[in-house]
């Protein structure tokens, strides 16, 4: 029996694919921001259920996301993390809506400091232009913002029909004590958690092995 005749899906859905994430390309990625950034820490773990180093793994590899304010589960430790920015923005090139997931430093730093300068502010005023020189180790991030716009009346009908739902990106963890209320001695909690293990990156995950 298909959904259709028996509703088990919500009438219309569609898995979301790749092609629902913005992947910055070299040269121009000229976007317009529409919504709040979704922030949090961002880590990656291994089939075998590993949490990786940061920036280090393997392909096949499971992204865990939380909200920055969330405290991390007790096998993670804070620098195998990396912040996040998830966004809803217009794709000028594809003219169509995505979700712009952006980790890199430089680019998050930019932003913020638009954020706070009283010539820029609220980033949905404006269209950005964040370009991307370079790859692996040597990639170069620029971010432009031009003058503020109102909005066209296309990417705000295309905005407003959109179904994208940030929050969706975040992975529900466990971060209760797994040795809370038992009755065992403080030096050996702290001897068995040690004994939790990180893997050893056994090759970097380049950006074209993230699955946007």
């Amino acid at each position: 029996m298909s959904n259709k005749e028996d509703g088990f899906l919500p009438k219309g859905y569609t898995p979301a694919t790749s092609s629902d994430f913005m992947k910055l390309g070299e040269g121009a990625n000229n976007i317009r921001i529409l919504s709040k950034p979704l922030i949090g820490k961002l880590y990656w773990v291994s089939p075998d259920g590993v949490v990786r180093e940061k920036g280090k793994g393997e392909k096949g590899d499971k992204p865990y996301r939380i909200e920055y304010t969330q405290k991390l589960p007790k096998e993670v430790l804070e620098f195998q993390t990396k912040e996040f920015w998830a966004m809803k923005i217009w794709d000028y090139k594809d003219e169509s809506i995505k979700i712009l997931e952006i980790t890199q430093a430089s680019i998050l730093r930019s932003l913020y400091e638009f954020v706070n300068d009283a010539k820029w502010g609220d980033l949905r005023k404006y269209d950005i232009n964040i370009k991307r020189e370079g790859s692996g180790i040597d990639t170069k991030y620029f971010v432009m913002p031009s003058p503020p716009t109102a909005l066209a009346p296309e990417i705000k009908d295309a905005s407003e029909s959109s179904e994208i739902d940030l929050s969706s990106l975040l992975t529900p963890v466990d971060t209760s004590d797994p040795f809370e209320g038992m009755d065992i001695d403080e030096h050996d909690v702290k001897d068995i958690k040690k004994n939790i293990k990180t893997l050893e990156p056994d090759e970097e995950i380049g950006e074209e092995d993230l699955p946007f």
